[in-house]
């Protein structure tokens, strides 16, 4: 196992626990089912406690005062007496931190009398910590939870936290909401892609050695453009220029009144050099790069738009690259772009794999769009698909909505050697923002989860 993996079997029953960004999966494989298997309880001994708490479940076996009273989609039922029937879980603690999280789960067995009763237990730790890999890749998420029970019990539903359509939103103020620990919303619902975003900023202003190039797509978060305004000359931005036609008018980022224009017009007003391009439909970047004296130090890159609904309410992540080799992939990235962006997808440099290799971490590849071969940068993921051998977790915006190609044939092949008796094998697809495309400027391949 991997500091990212933790496995325990007994009897036939199979824990295994995955790290994620301070949340943790847990996926379950029972050998021969018993019939009167009924779930898995699960408790979690977290880092400086000494008891197990049991996760909660939203439904139970009964209901004294019945069913529409009692389910209310709150999670009201310890699971060691309303067990999960489910062979996976994602536990989200209250208040995440580093250290060992350490799970005690149990199958759940109802004989014929109608007793619950615990059978084979199973205890195992996962290490969890907020930096990803140390002197490589941070990654963060965003919550995505302004519509969950996690949002109402802190912040009482308040959907006033953005701006809506009609609204000015470069002159939007933020609310005054804070949780009972005195957290702000935003730093809440943006959560670990919230904090690297602006300490990433923060650093970087703080530090006069430092220019920053941003290749931005939407943009319209009030605190990210008043940052990247204040860097004035240390600042090089290329700003997406897309636009659409409604009702016979052009609209979308080229118009002046979009918030990306009068963005635009603030950054060159602060002596950045400024660039807009569309390159040959849409510039769909959100790229932070910092050089020292010319040299790439780091980079700042993902799914987040640096919007209210990027941060704020859709799933997205973001990743901070602290390797110089990967940072100088991306700054020759932009270059290109900044020179001729029409002509880069002719260019060797966005015809090709990019491949770093360090140290006693995972190596890093990359693909750089637009180029004119999209097999280009989805055959690994199908050829990923194509050679699990075992259970695949996997996360797709708009791959899932191509009806050709190589990602979708793979996802047909693998849905059609599915073992639908095999209980212990889980196979999941999750549909994330589909409000974008398939990512025009950096392929973001989804990590894919084997047993």
């Amino acid at each position: 196992m991997s500091d990212f993996e933790s496995r325990k079997d007994k009897d036939g029953f199979v824990c295994k626990l995955w790290r994620g960004e301070h949340m943790t999966m847990l996926g379950f494989d029972v050998d021969d089912p018993e019939p009167d298997l009924v779930g898995f309880s699960i408790e979690v001994r977290e880092p400086g406690s000494s008891d197990f708490v049991p996760l909660r479940n939203r439904i139970a076996f009964s209901y004294p005062q019945g069913a529409g009273a009692e389910v209310t989609g709150d999670r009201l039922y310890n699971s060691t007496e309303a067990p999960f029937q489910k062979f996976r879980w994602i536990h989200f603690p209250w208040q995440p931190v580093d250290g060992a999280y350490r799970y005690r789960v149990r199958k759940m067995h109802m004989p014929t009398d109608g007793f619950l009763r615990s059978g084979t237990a199973l205890s195992l730790d996962i290490e969890q910590q907020a930096v990803t890999y140390d002197g490589l890749v941070n990654v963060g998420f965003t919550r995505n939870f302004a519509s969950s029970q996690a949002y109402r019990e802190q912040f009482g539903n308040n959907r006033k936290i953005i701006p809506v359509e009609g609204d000015d939103f470069l002159g939007f103020d933020k609310l005054k909401l804070t949780n009972s620990r005195g957290e702000s919303v935003y730093d809440w619902l943006g959560f670990e892609a919230h904090r690297l975003l602006f300490d990433f900023l923060d650093e970087a202003r703080k530090d006069k050695g430092l220019t920053l190039d941003v290749m931005i797509y939407d943009l319209n978060e009030r605190d990210i453009v008043e940052k990247l305004a204040g860097f004035g000359k240390r600042l090089r931005a290329i700003v997406d220029e897309s636009s659409a036609k409604k009702d016979g008018v052009e609209i979308g980022h080229v118009s002046p009144d979009s918030s990306e224009s009068r963005a635009a017009a603030l950054f060159a007003g602060a002596g950045a050099q400024l660039t807009r391009t569309k390159f040959h439909g849409l510039q769909h970047n959100k790229v932070f790069i910092t050089r020292r004296n010319g040299v790439p130090e780091k980079v700042l890159c993902g799914s987040t738009n640096f919007t209210y609904r990027g941060l704020y309410i859709q799933a997205n992540n973001l990743l901070v690259f602290h390797a110089p080799g990967v940072a100088a992939r991306f700054a020759e990235y932009f270059d290109s772009a900044l020179a001729d962006p029409k002509g880069f997808r002719d260019t060797s440099f966005a015809k090709t794999w990019h491949t770093i290799v360090t140290a006693d971490r995972p190596t890093v590849q990359l693909c750089f769009s637009p180029h004119r071969q999209v097999n280009l940068s989805l055959n690994p993921i199908a050829a990923a698909i194509d050679q699990a051998t075992s259970s695949v977790f996997y996360s797709v915006a708009f791959l899932s909505q191509m009806t050709k190609g190589p990602t979708f044939d793979a996802f047909n092949r693998l849905i059609e050697r599915r073992e639908p008796s095999d209980l212990g094998h889980f196979f999941q697809p999750f549909d994330v923002d589909q409000r974008e495309p398939p990512g025009i400027a950096l392929e973001v391949h989804e990590r894919i989860l084997t047993r």
